[in-house]
């Protein structure tokens, strides 16, 4: 009975952490609050074939719809766009205020990351969401005027 269990907890933790709640344009969301989201991993994400295999280019929006509802696009999950082999920029908006552990990582074409912050609340420890990206690829690195 407790390798059932440990078996069970095991199938609802793993797919829970590979689970998302709605897809919008190119993206897929997890929503954190009433009025909240975070960008999250791709549906066909593998650590073998990437993850969002065909971005090329990213502009996160302000806001999303689903279900009537619209959300703020406050945060960006852990390993979100992680060897996301085709992407070469990214734009985040101002109200992104957190970013999870290797956002980019493994993400061998990226060259540029506009972020307009100007509240950012939490990064995950260490080199956070940069943790496993090449940085001598990043040729454009702009952040909001007022980071500091």
């Amino acid at each position: 009975m407790r390798k059932l269990f440990s078996l069970f907890v095991a199938f609802f933790v793993t797919t829970t952490l590979w689970a998302y709640d709605f897809q919008s344009g190119d993206l897929y969301y997890n929503i954190t609050s009433d009025t909240t989201v975070e960008v999250t991993r791709s549906v066909d994400y593998t650590w073998e074939g990437g993850n969002y295999p065909n971005l090329t280019t990213v502009s996160i929006p302000e806001t999303v719809t689903y279900n009537g509802s619209a959300y703020s696009v406050t945060g960006i999950g852990e390993w979100a766009f992680s060897y996301c082999s085709q992407l070469t920029s990214i734009t985040i908006p101002e109200n992104i205020t957190s970013m999870g552990y290797s956002v980019f990582a493994k993400c061998t074409s990226l060259t540029s990351i506009q972020w307009n912050a100007t509240n950012v609340n939490s990064f995950f420890c260490g080199d956070g969401p940069f943790d496993g990206l090449n940085r001598e690829q990043i040729t454009s690195f702009v952040f909001g005027e007022n980071v500091k």
